[in-house]
């Protein structure tokens, strides 16, 4: 499986771009929501997970996964952040084929939540 991972800070986005491929993911991966959606273009419907920051310069990952979809319907999407009250002002992008990882997370809490988000 494919994954598009979207993270503004490197070092963060390294190292899930890391956990992920350990766990035997292709991994793609966006500093922004702009490269976000060009990677998405490019990879031709291949993608099968958005893994996107809450809060990010220019986009971020709730305008992110609604553009997304407008691309790729049926993509699911796990948001991540580091602040602790995003998940309660995100209730409405949490609907459906979504889930929230708060920041930070263990490599086993990464791999379980972009399985069970797979499996759904």
């Amino acid at each position: 499986e494919t994954l598009l991972v979207v993270e503004d800070e490197d070092a963060v986005r390294s190292l899930a771009v890391r956990i992920l491929a350990e766990y035997g993911y292709t991994v793609l991966d966006a500093a922004n929501g702009k490269d976000a959606l060009q990677t998405l273009r490019e990879a031709n419907s291949t993608v099968d997970l958005l893994v996107t920051d809450v809060v990010m310069p220019g986009m971020g990952g709730p305008e992110l996964a609604q553009k997304t979809r407008r691309l790729l319907p049926d993509m699911p999407v796990l948001f991540v952040s580091g602040y602790a009250d995003q998940r309660e002002r995100m209730r409405d992008a949490l609907e459906h084929d979504a889930a929230f990882l708060r920041k930070p997370f263990s490599p086993a809490d990464l791999a379980r939540a972009v399985r069970a988000l797979l499996d759904a």
